[in-house]
């Protein structure tokens, strides 16, 4: 991500391999890869600098892919957090650390349930 020219170079990589398996897939009349997905990766060129481009791309891949799963957590569920203790587990992504999934969102017990 540091060299402009190598992010450059990676971009018109996946361009070529992209009109190739479009090519082929079209050959075989199978699906064939969105436009948006190469658009998707094009656009990094033009973010500068070139290595926020990458996060953002990849960012922007996950919320769509992911949806739910990678939203951060409402206010609701930060206060819990903060306050613990934790029903669940809650995984970090190496890749993406500003990014919590909860492994199983907070539940109530049936003890901490007002009875009245």
């Amino acid at each position: 991500m540091q060299s402009h020219a190598e992010v450059k170079s990676v971009i018109e990589y996946a361009r070529r391999d992209f009109d190739c398996k479009n090519a082929k897939a079209l050959k075989k009349d199978t699906q064939l890869i969105p436009d948006s997905d190469i658009d998707a990766i094009e656009r990094i060129q033009t973010i500068s600098p070139i290595h926020i481009g990458v996060i953002e791309a990849a960012d922007n891949w996950i919320v769509e892919t992911l949806r739910d799963a990678a939203r951060s957590p409402s206010e609701n569920e930060w206060n819990r957090l903060k306050a613990g203790p934790l029903d669940g587990a809650i995984g970090m992504s190496f890749a993406l650390q500003w990014r919590y999934n909860f492994g199983r969102l907070f539940g109530i017990k049936a003890c901490d349930v007002d009875a009245s």
